[in-house]
């Protein structure tokens, strides 16, 4: 792929997590190939515990993109000797999550050094962290998220102005995203389902 000048993008991801493992558990993660759904390539992910017991689901949606023009490129040239399994773990592979409507936003602010990658993009992990970071302590303190779903829209870079937008659902069901401050041009778009914690 490098030497095509391409790379895997991260667009969608969807998670269902029943039981989180805790220190010292031994875990089992399996991965495997689902095919192509139009231009998006699908990868299952299943962590299990010591008994096998299925503990955190997961799909996930990949777009191969070309560094120099940064327009799509069709996958299925690139996947022909991939191993491909047609056990699912969803009925549908990742869809879009729905637009916000009304949402209340937090205050802005720039994106640092340290949640940006080897390539100054903000790391997938940093948007998480900021949603996440603007529920309160005491419901944090209380809960713990159960399904989360994700669509990667647009990259934000060092410098960038964001804020966290937030639309609650029902009680403990959230839709959040990230946009640029001066345009509103979204980030990120998530689902949260929160539970309450169980120690």
């Amino acid at each position: 792929m490098q030497n095509n000048h391409i790379f895997w993008v991260l667009s969608r991801l969807k998670i269902e997590v029943s039981q989180y493992p805790v220190w010292k558990d031994e875990i089992t993660i399996k991965s495997w190939s689902n095919g192509l759904d139009g231009f998006m390539a699908i990868r299952n992910f299943q962590v299990e515990g010591s008994n096998g017991e299925i503990l955190v689901k997961a799909v996930s949606a990949w777009l191969m993109v070309n560094t120099e023009t940064r327009r799509l490129v069709r996958a299925d040239e690139y996947m022909q000797d991939f191993p491909l399994h047609t056990e699912r773990l969803f009925n549908e592979n990742p869809g879009k999550v729905a637009i916000l409507n009304q949402p209340v936003t937090f205050a802005a602010s720039s994106v640092s050094y340290t949640e940006t990658d080897m390539n100054l993009h903000m790391n997938n992990v940093s948007y998480i962290d900021r949603i996440i970071n603007t529920f309160p302590l005491e419901f944090l303190q209380k809960h713990t998220i159960s399904e989360f779903e994700i669509n990667f829209l647009k990259e934000a870079v060092t410098g960038d102005m964001l804020m966290v937008q937030q639309q609650k659902i029902e009680d403990e069901e959230f839709l959040n995203n990230i946009v640029q401050s001066e345009n509103g041009k979204e980030m990120v778009r998530t689902k949260m389902k929160w539970i309450t914690f169980q120690p």
